[in-house]
């Protein structure tokens, strides 16, 4: 679902006045259904690089989940993704001239609930909403960098309250340039990655090591599942790798 309203000041991940009604209906809706989990994905407009719009639209995601979080949402219930410009609404790409207000189209926040009710009802109107579904990029259109990690998720199996552990994902680069991973995050303070930033040469391998950690707030018999957005110079420019935990005392 595509909020209308829920939109950003070149170059800024600051939630803006007029944005926080939108965000107040996805707070009352979390509050509602209570089970619920959401993706928020941010995006940017075309103007600047891509790496660094990139790098825009997660910090833009990450203060719409901050503004959730400070208001009592559990932060395990929301994934804050970038898309940066790789999804835009309108036809203001590289080189095409448009005026901000439809540049501001695109810099947008949207949401996808990814598991909790099957059904929902809900006060947002339909003039507030647009309805979009996932698109599948092509393969083989470019000779851009491609990552292929060897496993995308692993099991921690049972880990006690307080305990700490990680785990190392390797990935080749299997495109005909460099690629240099520039940003990775977790999807709560519990789960931070690490990676080097060197390049990587075609063919070769590289690594992102995910440390978790079981915080004493997490309940017993958990199944914590957390997410891993890495951002790199690839097509497309997001990858995420998963690890799972079960919590026990």
């Amino acid at each position: 679902i595509v909020m209308r309203g829920l939109n950003f000041d070149l170059a800024s991940s600051k939630i803006r006045l007029d944005a926080e009604p939108v965000l107040t209906k996805v707070l009352k809706l979390m509050n509602k259904y209570p089970t619920m989990v959401i993706e928020l994905a941010s995006h940017t407009d075309a103007q600047g690089s891509k790496p660094s719009n990139q790098a825009l639209s997660q910090l833009r995601a990450a203060s719409s989940k901050a503004w959730l979080v400070k208001r009592g949402i559990i932060e395990d219930r929301i994934v804050a993704v970038g898309k940066g410009e790789t999804v835009l609404l309108n036809g203001c790409q590289d080189g095409v001239k448009c005026p901000d207000s439809e540049h501001e189209v695109n810099r947008r926040t949207d949401f996808k609930i990814m598991s909790g009710p099957t059904e929902i009802t809900t006060d947002i109107s339909n003039d507030e909403i647009i309805v979009s579904y996932d698109t599948i990029p092509c393969a083989g259109l470019s000779d851009a960098t491609e990552l292929v990690f060897e496993k995308e998720a692993h099991d921690f199996g049972k880990v006690k309250k307080g305990e700490t552990v990680e785990h190392t994902f390797t990935f080749t680069n299997i495109g005909k340039e460099e690629l240099v991973v520039e940003f990775a995050s977790g999807s709560c303070g519990c789960t931070v990655p690490e990676y080097s930033k060197n390049a990587i040469a075609p063919g070769a391998t590289g690594e992102i090591k995910v440390v978790y950690t079981a915080k004493e707030d997490k309940e017993i018999g958990l199944e914590d599942q957390q997410e891993v957005t890495i951002i790199a110079n690839t097509d497309p420019p997001v990858s995420l790798v998963t690890i799972t935990a079960k919590i026990v005392d």
